[in-house]
């Protein structure tokens, strides 16, 4: 069976350590558990770098760390996904203030990525508005 190719943003690897959301980090350190078990092939790109840069230092340091062991694949941003997210973003498929959203979404389409991973807490409010 062919391996899965996913592109995990940032949220992914904050989620594994979070332990103030133990229902989220159980249901990300599941999903960590199959990339570790080849079920999956996890890839990442200088957003998430730069995303975990921002990050204090032992936050950064730890995120680091995880991202290593999964092995993820760093893939170079093309002009291709900067456009692509531009065109997102300039037709309102996504708000400008989540431009590094469009970017990472552009990059997994870019790159023909078989999924594109997020992972997000919203409240009810934010869902019923």
């Amino acid at each position: 069976m062919k391996q899965l190719r996913l592109y995990f943003d940032t949220s992914i690897f904050n989620f594994a350590l979070a332990d103030d959301v133990p229902i989220e980090k159980a249901v990300t350190l599941k999903l960590l558990e199959e990339v570790a078990k080849g079920k999956y092939e996890v890839y990442i790109s200088d957003v998430v770098i730069r995303e975990i840069n921002r990050a204090p230092q032992k936050k950064a340091i730890n995120l680091a760390r995880l991202i290593n062991k999964l092995g993820a694949v760093e893939i170079s941003i093309e002009e291709a996904s900067f456009s692509l997210a531009r065109k997102y973003v300039d037709a309102g498929i996504i708000p400008a203030r989540y431009e590094d959203d469009a970017l990472h979404i552009a990059i997994a389409s870019v790159n023909n990525l078989d999924c594109y991973c997020k992972l997000e807490l919203c409240t009810y409010c934010q869902v019923k508005d």
